[in-house]
């Protein structure tokens, strides 16, 4: 089971040793293993509800330098959208993921 610990209002670290954290209206950094992957959010509101809620895009899925020559493997990929999908519930933010790639639950 993943326990959440916030760090402030707008991040969290996990027992499974990532953090999420928001740095911009537009933008997470998902870091693991001091590895940073910049997450890019859209911030939305439903036209019906008027319910807040994030797009999160899973294109471009890759590492900032120096460890961008990394390559994310199909299964490493989907396990970080499962701890950006926990860390998202965890904190209360609404989400679904957009582009291409292994697919989350929000």
């Amino acid at each position: 089971m993943t326990i959440f610990r916030w760090l402030n209002k707008q991040g969290v670290e996990s027992s499974n040793g990532f953090v999420l954290q928001s740095m911009h209206r537009h933008y997470y950094h998902y870091i693991e293993a001091g590895k940073v992957l910049r997450v890019i959010v859209e911030p939305c509101r439903d036209h019906k509800s008027g319910e807040y809620y994030e797009e999160i895009s899973i294109n471009p899925f890759t590492w900032d330098p120096p460890n961008d020559s990394r390559a994310i493997l199909p299964q490493e990929q989907a396990l970080i959208l499962e701890n950006i999908a926990a860390a998202l519930r965890f904190m209360g933010i609404k989400h679904v993921f957009v582009g291409a790639g292994p697919a989350a639950g929000a």
